[in-house]
């Protein structure tokens, strides 16, 4: 683990309202799921760190963005400070424990 903070998370949906979700975000290496394999709902530890620009979320919270729609491919944007928008590529069940 690289670093740990407080971001929000905003996203559009379906009707085009625009919405903000806060939630913790934790900075992994590309070497994560080597030492530590997660369980993932939709999406694998093989693709979950290949790319920049892409995004694992918890069940939590692909549930208050997405509710039951897989989130794979969606886009999701960080702020403050990320100007770009970023590519879920994994959602990975809640309960884990490292």
């Amino acid at each position: 683990i690289q670093s740990e903070e407080k971001l929000y998370f905003r996203y559009t949906d379906k009707t085009g309202n625009v919405n903000t979700v806060e939630n913790r975000i934790t900075w992994v290496d590309t070497n994560f799921c080597n030492l530590f394999p997660l369980d993932f709902i939709y999406g694998n530890c093989e693709n979950a760190f290949k790319r920049q620009l892409t995004i694992n979320i918890s069940e939590s919270l692909s549930q208050k963005l997405f509710g039951k729609e897989n989130p794979l491919g969606k886009t999701i944007n960080l702020y403050p400070g990320y100007d770009k928008p970023l590519e879920i590529v994994g959602d990975v069940y809640k309960r884990q424990s490292l």
